[in-house]
């Protein structure tokens, strides 16, 4: 297919689906929208969230409100919104774990990543590597090179199992050592 039958494609395709939203809610929001947190009050995560809570309650005129539910790899967030009805009035903000990790993670999740539609990329988040101090490692070749020698052996820390962040860790330790 060549670049302008591709451009023409995507233009139909993007006003089909403009059409349908605004056939379906000229009206949205006309209540209250919940935004769910998969991770605690005072995380990164909810402090942004709040962030576009108050600009969107701003901007449509109704109250958009934060809750948190954090918890179990945040299958409980992921849950709770995947059983609520599909009327756009209950979102949930999620690491990627939710979706990417999950199903591989737990052999019986309670919501089906399917029923979850993601709308839109939320926010970036770098991985840092930091280290106590008083270790005599600057680089992380010298911490590697520490790690190894290091009896008893370094410990490390993660937001929880199965997240990302703990897969990393695991994935590094074998790779290291």
């Amino acid at each position: 297919m060549t670049s302008k039958k591709n451009l023409t494609l995507l233009c139909v395709v993007l006003l089909g689906m403009l059409a349908s939203a605004l056939t379906r809610g000229g009206d949205y929001p006309s209540r209250a929208i919940t935004i769910v947190v998969s991770l605690a009050a005072g995380s990164g995560m909810d402090a942004i969230t709040r962030l576009y809570a108050e600009k969107l309650s701003e901007a449509f005129g109704k109250p958009v409100i934060v809750e948190n539910k954090p918890g179990a790899a945040t299958t409980l967030a992921a849950n709770q919104v995947a059983k609520a009805p599909p009327d756009g009035y209950t979102l949930v903000v999620l690491t990627s774990i939710a979706l990417s990790i999950n199903p591989t993670l737990f052999k019986h999740l309670n919501y089906d990543p399917q029923d979850l539609t993601p709308i839109s990329l939320y926010v970036k988040s770098p991985f840092v590597l930091v280290i106590d101090p008083s270790l005599s490692a600057k680089t992380l070749s010298e911490f590697v090179e520490l790690a190894r020698k290091k009896n008893p052996p370094l410990s490390y820390a993660s937001i929880g199992t199965g997240s990302v962040q703990h897969i990393d860790g695991v994935c590094q330790e074998a790779a290291w050592l």
